[in-house]
């Protein structure tokens, strides 16, 4: 494991342990002055730290990634595999994602990226994966979509439903933006019906 992702998973915890801080004094800030000028520390602290703490070099490294620098794209993969969870970090996941789509990757970059996006179907779904599965349509070579595919016939549950997902994009983005629309609106009429099971 490089230095950079070590950096970026302790990046990660501490703007966690920022964010937590926030809401352990927001339970007490109406206590009194002093309780106050606590949570106002510590959200004046999460503020100031976040924007060098949520990626490597921040915006401007995010910058960086959109002008194409080699150096930006290595920071982008390291990004990726070391998969923070953190404040946001989701969306920052998405935009490298979008931005490495059109990036001028090596082979041996797109081996990678490979390599990051079959670990997607190892956890569960979160709003990124949506995103990894567009730009894997576009990027993803014979090998990557058959792995895609034995994980989806061999795998148990629930990796094979995921791999299963993943693989509508294999052909283009509109079949698997269907499947993704088709999930959701299943997800919203079960939760409707669960509200109306407690009328």
């Amino acid at each position: 494991m490089s230095n950079r992702i070590q950096d970026i998973r302790k990046a990660s915890a501490r703007i966690v342990a920022l964010n937590e801080r926030i809401s352990e004094t927001l339970r007490t800030r109406n206590s009194g002055p002093a309780k106050r000028e606590e949570w106002s520390k510590a959200c004046d602290e999460f503020h100031r730290l976040y924007p060098e703490l949520f990626y490597p070099g921040g915006d401007e490294s995010l910058d960086a990634l959109k002008r194409d620098e080699s150096a930006a794209i290595e920071t982008a993969l390291d990004f990726l595999e070391a998969d923070p969870v953190h404040f946001r970090s989701g969306y920052t996941k998405e935009e490298v994602w979008k931005r490495l789509r059109g990036a001028s990757l090596t082979a041996g970059d797109k081996l990678r990226l490979e390599g990051i996006a079959l670990r997607y179907v190892e956890r569960r779904i979160e709003r990124e994966f949506w995103v990894m599965a567009r730009v894997m349509s576009k990027l993803g070579s014979n090998a990557f979509w058959q792995t895609a595919e034995n994980l989806a016939e061999s795998a148990e549950e629930p990796i094979k439903t995921r791999a299963s997902y993943l693989l509508h994009y294999r052909h283009g983005v509109a079949p698997g933006e269907q499947l993704r629309k088709n999930l959701s609106r299943e997800r919203l009429m079960r939760k409707y019906r669960e509200r109306q099971s407690l009328i």
